[in-house]
């Protein structure tokens, strides 16, 4: 007798252990939808002209269902990096035949791009090292700039007739040249202090 109530109390015990267990899980996996968005470059054929096959990496963008609540974050896999963007920004991946282009836009109009290619010099640059290979490119107010640990140079500059804010830094075999227009340069500059590199 004793052993039939034992049986049916262990039953209850699972019962009840099994639907917080689930309910949890379930209820907490609801706040977890995250939409992918992905990237325009996954079927690109690469510079050396290999067949159109998907790269085996790529870039991920995570933005949550909910935009009020977390600001989106950009993942590039092939170059191990992430950064937050403010609430309703965007991210585009360009395929270009002499590197990676991220082209990040707002809503408002606002934007920056972040061009990435590859780099048989180990940093960190230096204006003068800039000015050696682009001798007309203008660089006005260089400064010191560190992304996560990495050593960079912001200097303002001009696209044609516009004002523009550029941040330049060398990693892991690649330089990365960050540009935005001048009034976006404050925005940017708070973005950049969400930088990771993996």
């Amino acid at each position: 007798m004793k052993l039939k109530y034992l049986a049916v109390i262990v039953g209850i015990a699972i019962v009840i252990g099994a639907t917080f267990f689930f309910g949890g899980f379930f209820g907490v996996s609801k706040f977890l939808n995250f939409e992918i968005l992905k990237s325009l470059n996954t079927k690109t054929p690469s510079v050396r002209g290999e067949s159109d096959t998907p790269k085996e990496n790529g870039t991920i963008a995570f933005a949550p269902s909910d935009e009020n609540s977390i600001p989106p974050r950009y993942y590039s896999l092939d170059h191990n990096f992430s950064f937050d963007a403010p609430k309703g920004f965007s991210f585009t991946d360009i395929p270009d035949a002499k590197g990676d282009v991220v082209l990040v836009e707002g809503s408002a109009g606002e934007s920056f791009q972040v061009f990435i290619t590859a780099f048989d010099e180990s940093g960190p640059l230096t204006p003068e090292r800039i000015k050696k290979d682009l001798p007309q490119k203008l660089l006005q107010n260089p400064r010191s700039a560190t992304l996560d640990g990495t050593k960079a140079i912001a200097f303002s500059s001009r696209e044609g007739t516009e004002d523009v804010f550029e941040v330049w830094f060398v990693h892991s075999g690649s330089l990365y040249q960050i540009t935005t227009t001048a009034e976006f340069a404050p925005t940017l500059q708070g973005i950049l202090q969400t930088w990771k590199f993996y």
